[in-house]
């Protein structure tokens, strides 16, 4: 009688142990799989305000390119340096940003081909603010084609990071679901065992 209570006894004490254990372990698979979704939204929402930084960088420079050619207003060199350092600075912190926050080796790929579009175009700009002197000053349709490129790939950089965030989070989930689904049967399995 004394065994048999023994053995009822170690067989309730073990599916406890058990469930505990694997209930710990549903916990850090859960846990690990919030931070990952964290983690890829985040990446995603730093790319996005980069990008916005970038797009208001390019603006700027485009801007201030305009206003000297059209000769809209006077504006001194000085000044025209000025401005242009300031959004050149913030260019580049964007650029840093975008490249630290892309997801894959694609977008990555994407990113590089937007950064060499980026330096011609600064080039041209330098060379029409009459910032850098140079024997080919580009005329402006050649300049205006850099523009409209480079604010295509940038279109093509943003809809290709969204595009991998939610591939992303998909796989994520699924797999989070998977890991779950797996432990909980395991966990199932192992309580009928020990009840019979």
């Amino acid at each position: 009688m004394t065994s048999m209570r023994s053995k009822i006894f170690m067989s309730i004490f073990a599916a406890l142990v058990l469930g505990i254990m694997l209930c710990s372990y549903m916990f850090f698979i859960a846990e690990k799989g919030i931070h990952q979704v964290e983690e890829i939204t985040n990446k995603t929402l730093q790319t996005a305000k980069y990008a916005e930084a970038f797009h208001n960088s390019f603006k700027s420079i485009d801007t201030l390119t305009n206003r000297v050619l059209t000769m809209t207003s006077f504006i001194t060199k000085e000044e025209i340096k000025e401005q242009f350092d300031i959004n050149n600075k913030a260019f580049t912190n964007a650029s840093k940003g975008m490249s630290k926050y892309s997801l894959s080796p694609t977008v990555q790929e994407k990113f590089e081909q937007l950064k060499h579009q980026k330096e011609g175009w600064l080039r041209d700009s330098k060379l029409l603010l009459g910032l850098e002197k140079s024997d080919n000053i580009p005329i402006l349709e050649i300049y205006k084609r850099r523009q409209e490129k480079l604010h295509h790939t940038l279109d093509e950089f943003l809809s290709m990071a969204k595009k991998e965030t939610s591939e992303q989070l998909l796989l994520t989930e699924q797999q989070l679901d998977k890991t779950l689904q797996t432990t909980f049967g395991i966990t199932l399995i192992a309580a009928i065992i020990f009840t019979i």
